[in-house]
């Protein structure tokens, strides 16, 4: 009888134990863990794209802005318009280009950077704190190769709580980020690394964020009107990727 006491304290003991060092991890894995794998931004991971091997094309449209320059399909510009670190472009097919400033736009890991130092409550500064240690570290390359590389499948009971929360804010943020997009890639073609958002078949918007050795993102964001027919074709988007170029220093290394 006192040995089954003592056996039956020693699993008790070991199960609160167990509980208080994964006790969260436990939770995002057992109960967190299945609803996401649920919902489709998710499980959504970027599918490897080979860019189209011929040289960019020289016809079109050249688009010089914010110390960088891209070469577009479409001719008839019917308007031009933005802020200081925005620029719309129109075209007379419907079709949308919108490029941003590198150096002056703030993407998702420097408005986090941003909120931490704005000027709110106390408390709300902590967690601001608290959610930008989870990524401080980061370039903002590997940052977003985590983001969009996150899947409910990584959470584990035997993981750090630092980790499972990092996944967990990853997947939040991917859940905002694709929800307009069916199709997520990344591309490698020489310096040029970055990430397609969206499919120029079926969506109505598609996204390509581009690094390059500078470190500095650098997105554009390709859109048409509606009843105006496909975004673009895959061949245009690989043709305007490869005809980045800087036509200026490359901004400073994001960190």
């Amino acid at each position: 009888m006192k040995r089954l006491v003592a056996i039956t304290l020693i699993i008790v003991v070991t199960t609160i134990g167990v509980l208080i060092l994964f006790g969260y991890q436990a939770f995002q894995t057992i109960v967190v863990k299945p609803k996401l794998l649920a919902v489709r931004e998710c499980t959504i991971t970027p599918q490897p794209l080979t860019l189209d091997a011929d040289k960019p094309s020289t016809e079109g449209t050249q688009l010089s802005q914010f110390g960088y320059t891209i070469t577009v399909p479409w001719i008839d510009k019917q308007k031009e318009y933005g802020t200081g670190n925005v620029t719309n472009v129109v075209f007379g097919g419907g079709q949308h280009v919108t490029l941003l400033d590198p150096e002056k736009y703030p993407d998702l890991l420097d408005e986090m950077n941003i909120y931490q130092h704005a000027q709110v409550t106390t408390e709300e500064q902590t967690k601001a704190k608290k959610l930008n240690r989870l990524f401080i570290t980061m370039t903002h390359e590997e940052f977003y190769r985590r983001l969009l590389s996150a899947h409910p499948s990584g959470f584990s009971m035997f993981m750090s709580k630092r980790e499972a929360n990092q996944l967990k804010l990853f997947l939040v943020m991917k859940v905002d980020l694709l929800a307009n997009y069916s199709a997520l890639y990344s591309f490698t073609d020489g310096e040029r690394r970055g990430f397609q958002l969206g499919n120029p078949q079926t969506d109505t918007r598609c996204e390509v964020l581009l690094f390059d050795s500078s470190n500095s993102p650098v997105h554009f964001w390709f859109s048409r009107e509606s009843g105006s027919g496909t975004v673009t074709t895959q061949h245009n988007l690989d043709q305007i990727i490869k005809s980045f170029r800087w036509v200026r220093d490359k901004p400073n290394t994001k960190n």
